[in-house]
């Protein structure tokens, strides 16, 4: 299937935000982060604005709570709480960069020096020489930890800032565009000359982030199969990845027929596409091979959903968003890492062609499955792509990415992807990298046990068992299209993708998680 150029129904936004490193000119606004009763005299501050913060500090107007604001943007500054400084993580000052960055947007001046003060970095040493040691009855210590160099964090603020900066308003009528763009410049003098590698990194994954989450929130009718095919096309095209589609024709000539089955109840028919970045001095020797789930809206087919929050489907394609970014990412920082990924684009309808429940398809490996829930749709997708994945893209290691049960929400809220992995090496590895990156991971057990109720009357297996442990009885049944050979690890993020309220350190609707922590772990591939 030859691609052809089109033009999409829609137009990315740039992220609001322009980073700078330098000087900035005179009279931008001094924003910088204050930790709880810390004394206003370590600041570096002078003026009006510091005697007005020193007032506010006295009178316990301002204390530097986490997410507390002195905004006194009228003299120049505006100071952002830290909470107590030896309850201090990474997250505290990343996060706040996603809350303090729309407040930025509504003041008149349009240029902002960010500064990192040596309070901070003294924060950070413990995290950096791996000797945090909390007191026990300190409830506001998170426990998440893991090494972070001064670098990693400086980069993590500048794409949370550009995270923040963007409300995803992008279909109003009128929306709030200003005439020149907000510019930020960073400073942080104990870099020195590591500070603008730092910054390029976090404005690389901030701005690909932006792209990601833009196209995760637009609605079904703008973001369907063919529109996700020509946006790749010109992702690929701009970044320099390669890019093969495989249409309906070939999917089932190929024998996908899970990709097929899913996709047959829309009017727009489903396909599957191969991205690579293979630049000549990679330092592997077998590609890193990321499998997406891309349902871009799924009503649940003929086992329909319910209609509260069905709108909210339109987020069930976000693994494949994550896999077609993360390839831009990696091509456009000119990682010396091979990368390859798969996604399978499809939209659950419930037409008249539509699968049903007692249905049974053959997968791309010749396993036969029996449909007795159209709305375990996910599964049925990746089923092809992983098999394929399997016999012709050779991994080294593979991940799949997919929004693909709700019991994984059940199960560990909104903080956090669930993985499940066999390997336990693997398994290590994506622990230190997913705590390094702020993109947050968390292993479930994988045992074979989960997978008795699978078993089919009529074919080799059945899409569903049950409600009980149903993230981990999904993984089962997708090992059923691994190779044991292959190092696999299967990232649910039904809950991490998207929120409708936004929380913590994450931003309302899509939350871009996925970007940072492959941008971390291919870092780490390179070494």
């Amino acid at each position: 299937m030859k691609t052809q150029k089109k033009t999409l129904p829609f137009e990315i936004t740039e992220p609001a935000f322009e980073i700078k490193v330098g000087k900035a000119p005179a009279g931008a606004i001094l924003v910088m982060p204050m930790f709880k009763d810390q004394a206003v005299k370590t600041l570096p501050l002078s003026g009006e604005g510091k005697s007005l913060l020193e007032e506010f500090v006295k009178s316990k107007t301002f204390q530097g709570k986490s997410s507390e604001i002195c905004d006194l943007s009228a003299r120049g500054l505006i100071v952002f709480g830290l909470g107590a400084k030896e309850a201090f993580h990474p997250d505290t000052i990343a996060g706040q960069m996603i809350h303090i960055a729309p407040k930025l947007l509504k003041y008149e001046k349009s240029t902002y020096v960010l500064r990192f003060t040596e309070e901070v970095w003294q924060a950070l040493k413990g995290f950096r020489d791996g000797k945090v040691e909390p007191a026990e009855d300190d409830e506001s210590f998170s426990d998440y930890f893991a090494p972070m160099t001064d670098e990693e964090l400086l980069s993590q603020c500048v794409s949370s800032l550009l995270a923040g900066s963007d409300s995803m308003e992008m279909l109003k009528s009128k929306k709030k565009s200003a005439e020149k763009k907000t510019v930020v410049y960073v400073e942080a003098e104990y870099l020195k000359k590591k500070l603008a590698d730092a910054v390029a990194r976090g404005v690389a994954v901030g701005e690909l982030s932006h792209s990601m989450r833009y196209v995760e929130s637009l609605p079904g009718n703008f973001f369907h199969p063919e529109a996700f095919q020509t946006y790749t096309e010109q992702l690929t095209r701009k970044h320099g990845v390669s890019l093969k589609v495989f249409g309906i024709s070939d999917l089932e000539k190929m024998g996908c027929g899970g990709i097929v089955s899913v996709g047959k109840g829309s009017r727009i028919p489903p396909r599957m596409m191969i991205l690579e970045y293979k630049p000549k001095n990679a330092k592997n020797k077998k590609p890193i091979v990321l499998a997406g789930k891309g349902i871009t809206f799924d009503t649940g087919g003929i086992s329909l959903k319910p209609a509260g929050e069905m709108h909210e489907m339109k987020y069930d394609m976000c693994g494949s968003a994550i896999v077609i970014h993360a390839l831009a990412l990696a091509a456009r920082r000119k990682l010396p890492v091979h990368i390859t990924g798969i996604v399978a684009i499809a939209e659950n309808m419930p037409g008249g062609n539509a699968i049903k429940p007692g249905d049974v398809f053959t997968a791309y490996n010749g396993v036969t499955v029996e449909i007795q829930n159209t709305d375990a749709e996910g599964r049925l997708v990746l089923a092809d792509i992983l098999s394929y994945a399997c016999a012709h893209l050779k991994p080294g290691v593979l991940f799949d990415f997919a929004t693909l049960t709700g019991a994984c929400v059940v199960a560990l809220g909104h903080e956090t992807a669930g993985v499940m992995t066999p390997d336990d090496e693997l398994a290590d590895r994506i622990d230190r990298t997913s705590r390094r990156s702020l993109d947050r991971t968390w292993r479930l057990p994988h045992w074979r046990q989960y997978g008795q109720g699978l078993k089919s009357e009529v074919a080799d297996l059945r899409n569903v068992s049950g409600r009980d442990g149903g993230t981990i009885t999904a993984f089962r049944f997708l090992s059923k299209f691994v190779q044991r050979s292959v190092p696999w690890a299967h990232f649910d993020i039904a809950g991490i993708a998207w929120h409708s309220k936004g929380y913590g350190t994450r931003t309302k609707g899509a939350s871009g998680w996925g970007l940072s922590f492959l941008n971390r772990y291919f870092e780490d591939e390179m070494r």
